[in-house]
């Protein structure tokens, strides 16, 4: 087999497809939805930073509706929230959306909603929230 820059980029591509996977659990929905949840015990503004440059990669005028940032499980050190939540805010600015923060049992943030003003988005989100369909 031939060696060449495209098997070297595509090596680069498939070190960096790991990396993600092992660090994240991410799900894209048909409708436009996108959840988000760190796979480790906690999460630092640099981890965040990598992934939503990644993510940005994939938005356009439409794509995605809303994205849930769901960090429940992730301890995250109290210097590093303020830069995490400037990561969401300008992410959010960036694809034309807004951000939502919504502190549950755990600190700072149990989750992080970046979304786009759609009729009917908040009665979806509502009937989701509670079990309805």
């Amino acid at each position: 087999m031939r060696s060449g820059p495209v098997d070297g980029s595509w090596q680069e591509a498939l070190l960096e497809f790991e990396q993600l996977l092992e660090r994240w659990s991410f799900s894209f929905s048909s409708t436009g939805f996108v959840y988000v949840r760190p796979k480790g015990p906690s999460l630092e503004a640099g981890e965040l930073a990598s992934f939503i440059e990644r993510l940005r990669l994939v938005c356009d005028a439409d794509f995605p509706e809303a994205i849930v940032f769901d960090l429940c499980d992730a301890a995250i050190i109290e210097s590093q929230w303020p830069p995490m939540e400037s990561l969401f805010r300008d992410f959010a600015d960036s694809i034309n959306a807004r951000l939502r923060i919504v502190a549950a049992h755990c600190w700072p943030a149990a989750i992080a909603i970046v979304y786009r003003r759609k009729r009917g988005l908040a009665a979806s989100l509502r009937k989701a929230r509670s079990g309805r369909s």
